[in-house]
């Protein structure tokens, strides 16, 4: 204990779990790619360890399972059990990950990858340890100084959602060599774009260690391979440790700049899955490459089908979509993913994480009731006082799990940004919007424990269009719409102007609504993906950010404003749910008041929303009265029609213009002809206690 490789300054003990394997043996590697085997003949628990005198960090290193003298022994797959000792495998608890999978460039070369044959399925006794990476030793102690994690409540935070490589890798301030990597991630330059525009979190697209497939482009990264390992690629250092390091340096960066760290992580599947790779002929046997799980215990660490025909190889249960399912279930591989999060809080210093398909996470083995994941997470002293975020949903075909998540967890909050889209393009209803807005308790129970917070709005994730695209190409599924012009010639001024009032509408309905609001990276600026609304594969100008000429100024200004908005008045970042009457009240164009339940669920949707600045109902921090010094009221119209508003009589004051969506500010006097499409914020001062 612990597992993995554990360096203690005269040496490394190794530790790797098998329940299944007649033997395991340690292989390390020198400089000149020679190995040396060293059969682990101490096992406790189904842990085989052992300590290596003067083995220490940088040391490369893999492991084989079974016994080369009686192969049929260990692999055994009707069983589910695949210890081929001919398969080097990557250790699950590697800190560090040198190199990548060669594929070659034939289907043999694939081949060896696999511990099968492809044509019949057979055992596949051909050495792959030159085309799979090493595992390193890697010393983790960081020297942290005296940095401070920012620490901020759910409610003030405002999250960004980027990609290490796309949004430095054409950044003309950060040097060449370091574009693309933890380096330029926490390059000066980035970190003062994201102060300036009010972001509170960076929420990294998976950055553990992940492969790609035969051919093929990951360059979002959800197919893992080491849960507790920086993906090396993204390190300007170097891949043999230095990742490590890196990632620690641009962490202790960001937090110096205010920054919280949020990392996505991919627990639920792993790269092993599916099949032959693409391009292959030849029929799949349920199994993909054997590269480290699956060699080290398949039925320990992922979900074989039990009803898999007698003699017939059990396949894997596909619960995400992705070819294989981490079998939560089982001790082993349920620790792997607490020891992952751990690591990632405690040496690596993240503060939160959101779980990709966190539903498969949440499920247990009847898929009613909450599973022991979630029990963990509950009473772990390091992990509940994080920021923890779950994608609520399965692979198909399953249901969502919106709002089934306990209360420690927010989640990924898909009906409102599908309610958002359909408001604004006047397709929707008013009053799910409303809900929204008021961080859908209808969703959310209060009665539950949970609060506004359990909801992340975003008007665009990576997961489908980006904001641009979804004013700009029309698709039922993204539930968008292209103003009438598909695509981005923009040729007519109308379009142009009416797409850019949509994407303002929507980015302000995303920030002020009740929640906690995320940005996808470059929507704040115009990005385009050309209506490409799955780039996972793309590695290239579409998916990089536009910094420089291409970025819309007119847009990141309004980001600028609205997120300060956000910022500087808690009426927009309550920390309990808003009652009608009791904060908030609804209004129609003419200025008689409606009731929530009476607000019309019908489009075109047109609706006045205050905001009392002086009614809200939970304390701060220090437990103290929080009060606004203004109130505000929000007028929304998404009629295509130009609509007359009416300040209700119940709301005298002198009242401003905050924020409107159309080009101009309105001129003088308040602009209560409200253009169609568009969104007005009014604000008036209150008299202090």
């Amino acid at each position: 204990m612990p597992l993995g490789a554990c360096w203690d300054g005269r040496g490394t003990n190794f530790a790797v779990f098998s329940a299944s394997a007649r033997q395991v043996s340690l292989c390390l590697f020198d400089d000149g790619e020679r190995e040396q085997r060293i059969p682990l003949t101490e096992v406790d628990a189904f842990v085989w360890h052992g300590y290596v005198p003067g083995a220490g960090p940088g040391t490369r290193y893999g492991f084989r399972t079974g016994d080369p003298a009686h192969p049929d022994a260990n692999w055994r797959p009707a069983d589910g059990v695949r210890s081929n000792p001919a398969k080097l495998l990557i250790d699950p608890y590697a800190l560090a990950v040198d190199g990548s999978l060669d594929w070659g460039s034939s289907d043999a070369d694939a081949e060896e990858l696999f511990d099968y044959r492809w044509a019949d399925g057979s055992r596949n006794d051909t050495d792959s340890a030159a085309r799979v990476p090493r595992a390193v030793v890697v010393d983790p102690a960081f020297d942290w100084g005296d940095e401070q994690r920012p620490a901020r409540l759910l409610a003030d935070t405002v999250i960004y959602e980027t990609h290490v490589r796309a949004m430095t890798i054409n950044h003309p301030d950060v040097p060449s060599n370091e574009r693309g990597t933890y380096k330029g991630m926490a390059h000066p330059a980035v970190i003062g774009y994201l102060r300036d525009l009010g972001i509170t979190a960076v929420e990294l697209m998976p950055v553990q260690q992940f492969f790609a497939n035969r051919g093929a482009v990951n360059f979002w990264g959800y197919d893992p391979i080491c849960f507790l390992a920086p993906h090396g690629a993204y390190s300007a250092a170097g891949y043999a440790g230095q990742q490590v390091r890196e990632f620690q340096e641009m962490v202790r960066s960001l937090h110096q700049g205010g920054l919280e760290v949020i990392l996505d992580v991919v627990f639920n599947h792993t790269f092993e899955g599916g099949g032959p790779p693409p391009g292959s002929s030849t029929p799949s046997w349920h199994v993909g490459p054997s590269v480290s799980l699956r060699g080290l215990d398949n039925g320990s660490y992922y979900i074989l089908n039990p009803a898999s025909p007698a003699g017939q190889v059990p396949y894997y249960v596909n619960e995400t979509g992705t070819g294989n399912t981490v079998n939560i279930w089982d001790p082993t591989a349920l620790r792997l993913i607490m020891d992952g999060l751990r690591h990632w809080a405690e040496v690596m210093h993240v503060d939160g994480f959101r779980f990709d398909l966190g539903a498969v996470l949440a499920q247990t083995d009847d898929q009613h009731s909450i599973s022991v994941f979630l029990d963990l997470v509950a009473q772990d002293p390091v992990l509940n006082k994080l920021k923890l975020i779950a994608e609520p949903w399965f692979g198909d075909p399953h249901p969502q799990m919106l709002g089934r998540f306990p209360p420690l967890w927010s989640q990924w909050n898909g009906n409102f940004h599908w309610d958002m889209r359909d408001f604004w393009k006047t397709t929707g209803n008013t009053r799910a919007m409303t809900n929204g807005l008021l961080g859908s308790p209808e969703i959310f129970n209060a009665a539950d424990g949970e609060r506004p917070t359990a909801s992340i709005n975003y008007a665009a994730c990576h997961d489908g269009l980006n904001l641009r695209d979804s004013v700009s190409y029309t698709d039922q599924g993204q539930h968008s719409w292209d103003c009438r012009d598909p695509g981005q010639s923009g040729d007519d001024p109308e379009v142009r102007t009416l797409r850019a009032r949509m994407a303002r509408n929507l980015l302000a309905t995303a920030v002020l609504a009740q929640g906690v609001p995320m940005i996808f990276y470059g929507d704040e600026c115009g990005r385009t993906q050309d209506g490409n609304a799955n780039a996972y594969d793309i590695d290239g100008p579409i998916t990089y950010m536009p910094w420089g000429d291409l970025q819309d100024s007119g847009l990141l200004d309004f980001a600028r404003r609205v997120v300060a908005l956000r910022h500087d008045h808690p009426v927009f970042r309550h920390r309990r749910f808003l009652q009608a009457g009791g904060g908030v009240s609804f209004y129609r164009p003419d200025g008689s008041e409606v009731s929530d339940s009476g607000i019309d669920q019908t489009n075109p949707g047109t609706v006045a929303i205050f905001l009392d600045g002086t009614a809200i109902p939970d304390p701060g921090p220090d437990g103290t009265p929080v009060r606004d010094t203004r109130s505000f009221l929000l007028i929304l119209n998404a009629d295509w029609r130009q609509t007359d508003f009416v300040i209700p009589s119940a709301l005298p004051g002198d009242w401003r213009v905050e924020l409107v969506t159309e080009a101009a500010d309105g001129g003088p006097g308040l602009p209560l002809t409200r253009p169609g499409r568009s969104m007005l914020v009014l604000s008036r001062a209150e008299a202090a206690d």
